[in-house]
């Protein structure tokens, strides 16, 4: 079962994204979006506006002065809000109080960010970006955010208020905001909820117990996101937009006959999110739809004309709409209505006056006067509907009666008819909430054709709202739009005042009369809540074309190298336009580049070291991609350095990477200090994300047990994605028969010990980084220790004493096969032998290269150092006293100490690699291996005066700072003072001395002969977390007592086969926890057992497969060591069944302790 979870074509891509103008360039033509250039040039070229230079003096003075009235009229407006509601979501105009209809958040004063600068109100723009800045968007005011009002109404706002002002907090809360809706889109299918907890992360329909959703739901997040990530570089979020639309069309077809879908192009309203599919056949331009469409066509040109399929979807679209969707009324208006099926309904909202003002733009820019026309005769239509009404306002939603269908008018009531023969419609919904669809599209028809009528009948729309809207402190709805105030002398009132007003109808309005250079169609897009999003690119992209032009440079963080080489090859980057790799360490240098990429973790140390090439390379087109992810703390980093607005800073999520063929890393280094000592749990989600990938290619887990509190709460974690997912339902997986996680806190012994295995000791001597060994003066030779390497494959699992032996075998073998070129006699035998040349030779340096590797981890193991080392270690884990010769050693490391000695296996960021010498220096890392040890196996009997002891030695020999060390150490439980507990509440809590005894002695942890045992790892020791895979297994080895202790140092691997191997039941998770409570107590951590799926049905799924699933996922949450890998596949063999290790880092002791070691 290989485990490939990243394509290298998807990394490439990913890195080449970042070089792009336009955010994805490369995933852009993956979606079938590449646009033909010459067509694009045409596009940018041309004017949307009307040229307005012949307009009068007069004319510009009447303008001007409505321009100054509509402003009054706005600033009464906010006056109110200001006096009664400032930093509220709405006003309650009529009751003079604050309303929360938008989490808290502020939605009107977002929403109204960008009028306040339009209309150059600088002052009020001012104190509400000072609010903004300290708005929490964590705090949701007791509600569900909904996800589509949230993000046009906020993130839109948002980013027009960068757009205008330049002023980054808003970007930056754009970002934040953003990131906390993406939750949302955490589902099968990539369709966003319409409901989210932005605490919990958890999202929900708006009908609850149900997964519905509609098409203006899933559709109008493109604009937004595109943008966000055009600013940021962040692609994440143009992504989440694309791939909702790509699941829409993905699971409905016109040609699939059990579809609701019918008519190419005109979409049906509400579909569930988990099928994808649609639940009906209306479709309808207005309420729930109308976004959807507006964005199709908008997006491309937001995107510089770059969103192809964008273009087609609109193209078949409004030729569907034409079609089908449009019917003439009686008294000659063409208007939109409502399909269901073969059916059309006369039934039209407001929201579908959206559509003139749109297809206006999109007809222009494709010269169509057909369609130009259909725009100015729906707008005829819209309009009618507020011209006729006494107020000069429109009813929220009509009835048209067709020509030539009597049967429209006949199924009308008395009441019904009078309305028809009065006003030629039927009102429906007969009040007015001070929507902005019509004064929209008469303002955009005005800017496209200089028509003085359509700015004229927005003037009358006013002065509609104004009689009959206007009260003390604000403006609010009109419940009969058949009814004027000025002559009835009543106001008939709804009390209303939504955010758009501010944010859509009042902006609207000025912009009809402002200057028309102002907020130009040839310069913004304006989104569904009329917030302007520029059509420049942004200042650091200064090139129209997709890709940076010229030789790229990759430059990559070393502890990256690895994960990277596991998923792509260099001639995949080559292909990108990547031609040359370099380390963060060293840089470009002098070479020759005209792009740059920076892949680097996000530590404040590298971000710099990033930031000092840039500033070196100043005129550069660069780009940083910060893995796993982008964070606030990595703009400040970049932004306090002073280059933050000369790159392009996004993430990628490198959250799964295969190392091995049964191995894969969750790229969480450092988690064991994030979870104990720093108290930061944003590591979980990582692994979750991570796991739920893997869930997505299988299926979900049946059963999730462990050991461990990190572990419980990524058990809890994974429960809650599924329910968002699926809502607890969802395929169970036929490939694991459960996830087992471990949190490496509830056994700290066995990463503090010497592994003993080849790989294993690869890492204890040399280190291994980006899947090689570092050898030779300074490190400069490097040997691949990957799973692609069938010679390091067949030895890295080896007991050291076996590896020689397996070598040399290799080693005659392939002698045997060269010599056979000797006995070829024909030329079909001749050519087989020059087809295996070429392996055969890979196969030789291969050879050579572990030969040399072994003899120098030979020498090593032969040093008194080590063996004494060793010794401690078997006495301490064996349950006994350190003898005097054993305590002198500790002490003669404290007194030899070396501050500056070599230690293999922790970050290349503060040193550089070594050889391994024939025997180790005295680190502290070193040394504080022993101390941990003996502090967890002899913690009853470590004195004070001990601790004491060693807490001056190693101040006086490392360095005073090391104080915070120490700390840390008691904080994460390795090495506590006697006189106090295990440290803080967060810290895992350190089994005593006698509880690591029992538990020794009951899970047979030290065995007298290693040959019929996992223990030839750590030669005798069996690791703990291991043993509680055996346990769920119900392996006779945990039941099997210990006699005595270790038998040998080094126990040849082929001897440790045995009639065991056929009398096991099985292997994977057989049993739970149960009868093991007294053991499990003494072990760090909660113990759980939560079955995912019914035992009905992991029954029904066995009798389908025959069998039990192939395998077990076993999770280590805070690093496992290559000798417990080792350990798992000899547990493999065993059990005949197949255990796949996903771990957050493969470390060593070293590398536990290193992010625990204050760094000065």
């Amino acid at each position: 079962m290989k485990i490939q979870l990243i394509s290298a074509c998807a990394l490439a891509l990913s890195l080449a994204a970042a070089q792009t103008v336009q955010p994805l360039a490369g995933i852009l033509d993956r979606q079938g979006n590449r646009a033909n250039m010459q067509q694009v040039n045409t596009l940018r070229s041309q004017k949307l506006q009307h040229d307005f230079s012949d307009e009068t003096a007069e004319q510009r003075a009447t303008r001007r002065q409505r321009a100054e009235a509509v402003k009054k009229g706005f600033q009464y407006a906010w006056a109110g809000y200001e006096k009664y509601a400032y930093g509220a979501d709405e006003i309650d105009v009529l009751k003079m109080r604050p309303k929360t209809t938008r989490n808290g958040w502020g939605a009107t004063l977002v929403d109204a960010l960008d009028t306040l600068w339009v209309l150059g109100m600088k002052d009020e723009f001012a104190r509400a970006r000072d609010h903004v800045a300290n708005i929490n968007f964590r705090s949701d005011g007791g509600q569900l955010a909904k996800v589509f009002e949230t993000n046009i109404r906020y993130v839109g706002g948002l980013l027009s208020a960068y757009e205008l002002s330049k002023d980054r907090v808003f970007l930056h809360k754009a970002v934040e905001l953003t990131d906390l809706l993406m939750p949302a889109f955490d589902t099968p299918l990539g369709l966003p909820w319409q409901m989210l907890n932005i605490t919990t992360g958890q999202g929900s329909s708006e009908t609850p117990g149900t997964t519905s959703t509609n098409l203006a739901e899933i559709g109008t997040f493109q604009m937004e996101f595109y943008r966000l990530s055009q600013l940021t570089g962040n692609a994440t979020y143009h992504e989440a937009a694309q791939r909702a639309i790509t699941s829409m069309l993905e699971n409905n077809s016109p040609q699939d006959a059990s579809s609701l879908y019918t008519i190419p192009g005109l979409y049906p309203l509400d579909f569930d999110m988990m099928s994808g599919r649609f639940t009906n056949s209306a479709a309808y331009w207005g309420g729930g739809g109308d976004s959807f469409y507006e964005y199709l066509i908008k997006t491309w040109i937001l995107s510089d004309f770059m969103l192809h399929r964008n273009l087609d979807m609109w193209r078949e679209s409004i030729q569907a709409f034409s079609n089908y969707a449009v019917a003439e009324s009686t008294d000659g208006f063409l208007f939109p209505g409502f399909v269901d099926g073969t059916k059309f309904f006369p039934y039209v909202d407001t929201f579908t006056n959206f559509i003139p003002g749109t297809l206006g733009i999109a007809s222009k820019l494709a010269g169509s006067a057909t369609y130009f026309s259909l725009a100015e005769q729906l707008l005829e239509a819209g309009y009618s509907v507020f011209a006729k009404m006494p107020s000069s306002l429109g009813a929220e939603a009509v009835r048209f009666v067709r020509r030539n269908v009597g049967s429209d008018y006949l199924q009308l009531s008395a009441q019904e008819r009078a309305q028809v023969d009065r006003y030629g419609i039927v009102l429906e919904r007969p009040y007015y909430v001070l929507r902005p669809e019509l004064i929209e599209s008469l303002f955009v028809m005005y800017r496209l054709t200089g028509k003085q009528e359509y700015a004229d009948r927005v003037w009358d729309i006013w002065q509609g709202i104004q009689r009959n809207c206007r009260v003390p402190n604000g403006y609010v709805g009109t419940a009969n739009v058949a009814a004027d105030a000025s002559s009835t002398g009543i106001l008939n009132t709804v009390d209303s005042t939504e955010s758009f007003f501010f944010a859509e109808t009042l902006k609207y309005v000025y912009l009809t009369f402002a200057d028309h250079d102002v907020i130009s169609l040839d310069s913004y897009v304006f989104t569904t809540e009329a917030h302007p999003l520029s059509r420049d690119l942004p200042a650091h992209c200064n090139s129209r074309h997709g890709k940076i032009r010229g030789a790229k440079a990759l430059v990559l963080d070393r502890d990256l190298s690895g994960a990277l080489s596991a998923v792509v090859e260099f001639a995949v980057l080559k292909e990108h336009g990547v031609e040359k790799i370099f380390l963060l360490e060293t840089g470009v240098g002098d070479a020759p580049v005209q792009g740059v990429v920076y892949l680097v973790q996000g530590q404040v140390g590298k971000l710099r070291a990033v930031a000092a090439q840039v500033r070196a390379l100043s005129g550069t087109e660069q780009a940083v991609q910060v893995v796993p992810r982008r964070t606030l703390l990595s703009e400040r980093v970049l932004e306090e350095e002073g280059v933050l607005g000369d790159v392009r800073l996004g993430e990628f999520r490198l959250d799964a990477v295969p190392l091995a063929e049964d191995v894969v890393s969750l790229e969480q280094p450092g988690l064991f200090k994030a979870l104990y000592v720093d108290g930061d749990f944003s590591g979980i989600a990582g692994i979750a994300r991570g796991l739920m990938r893997l869930q997505g290619l299988w299926g979900f887990f049946p059963r999730l047990v462990g050991k461990g509190d990190y572990a419980q709460v990524l058990a809890q974690s994974l429960k809650r994605l599924r329910a968002e997912a699926t809502g607890g339902a969802g395929a169970m997986s036929s490939m694991f028969d459960a996830a087992v996680l471990l949190d490496r806190a509830a056994d700290l012994t066995t990463p503090l010990l010497t592994q003993l295995t080849y790989e294993g000791l690869l890492s204890e001597v040399f280190g291994i980084a980006g899947g090689a060994v570092a050898t030779g003066e300074g490190g400069r030779s490097r040997v691949s220790v990957r799973g692609d390497d069938a010679v390091y494959t067949a030895i890295r699992d080896a007991g050291f004493a076996d590896v020689g032996a397996a070598l040399s075998a290799m080693t005659q073998q392939l002698q045997t096969t060269y010599e056979s070129r000797h006995s070829a006699r024909t030329v079909q035998e001749i050519r087989r032998f020059v087809g295996r040349l070429g392996g055969l030779q890979a196969e030789h340096q291969a050879l050579k290269a572990h030969v040399a590797l072994a003899e120098a981890v030979q020498k090593r193991t032969q040093t008194d150092d080590f063996a004494a080392t060793l010794e401690i270690e078997q006495t301490l884990v064996g349950g006994d006293d350190l003898h005097a010769g054993q305590r002198a050693h500790i002490e003669r490391m404290l007194a030899l100490g070396d501050p500056h000695a070599h230690v293999p296996g922790v970050s290349s960021e503060r040193q550089a690699p070594a050889p391994a010498p024939a025997a180790a220096p005295n680190s502290l890392h070193k040394i504080l291996r022993l101390l941990c040890l003996c502090a967890l196996w002899r913690g009853a009997a470590l004195k004070q005066k001990q601790y004491d002891a060693w807490y001056d030695e190693i101040t006086a020999a490392f360095g005073h700072h090391h104080a915070i060390t120490l700390a840390n150490l008691a904080r994460a439980g390795l090495l506590a003072p006697p006189a106090r507990s295990s440290g803080a509440a967060s810290a895992p809590a350190s089994a005593p001395a006698s509880g690591l005894g029992f538990v020794r002695r009951a899970l047979n942890l030290v065995v007298a002969d290693d040959a019929d045992d996992v223990a030839y790892a750590y030669a005798g020791y069996v690791p703990l977390l291991v043993r509680l895979v055996q346990v769920l297994a119900q392996d006779p080895a945990v039941h099997s007592p210990a006699s005595s202790r270790y038998a040998a140092l080094l126990r040849p691997l082929e001897r440790t086969r045995s009639s065991r191997e056929t009398q096991q039941p099985g292997g994977g998770v057989r049993g739970g926890w149960a009868g093991w409570e007294d053991v499990l107590a003494a072990v760090p951590g909660a113990s759980f057992d939560e079955p995912q799926a019914p035992p009905s049905a992991l029954g029904r799924s066995e009798r389908a497969l025959g069998e039990k699933p192939p395998a077990t996922l076993v999770v280590f949450v805070g690093g496992c060591t290559s000798a417990e890998i080792s350990a798992l596949r000899r547990l493999s063999q065993l059990h005949g069944h197949r255990y796949v290790v996903a771990t957050t880092e493969v470390l060593n002791g070293n590398a536990l302790l290193d992010p625990l070691i204050h760094h000065k």
